[in-house]
């Protein structure tokens, strides 16, 4: 019988300070999340203005931007 050498099993790559990179991405999300809330609602009566909106149309809009649900007209 020939001798087959054993392979040891791949191991995974460890990356260092994961926690701080997921901490890192979670606080860049948030952080460009509000600054787009403040940007609307620093246009908002500019945009009234401009398309003729009423507080509900504005909010209407508003609400359904930043969860990517189309616009239906009506």
């Amino acid at each position: 019988m020939g001798l087959v050498p054993q392979m040891d099993a791949p191991r995974p790559r460890i990356i260092n300070s994961l926690r701080w990179w997921i901490g890192g991405i979670l606080f860049a999300s948030t952080v460009i999340n509000y600054i787009d809330r403040q940007t609307l609602s620093i246009l908002a009566p500019y945009l009234k203005q401009e398309y003729h909106w009423t507080n509900t149309d504005y909010a209407n809009i508003a609400m359904r931007i930043p969860s990517g649900k189309p616009c239906a007209a009506g």
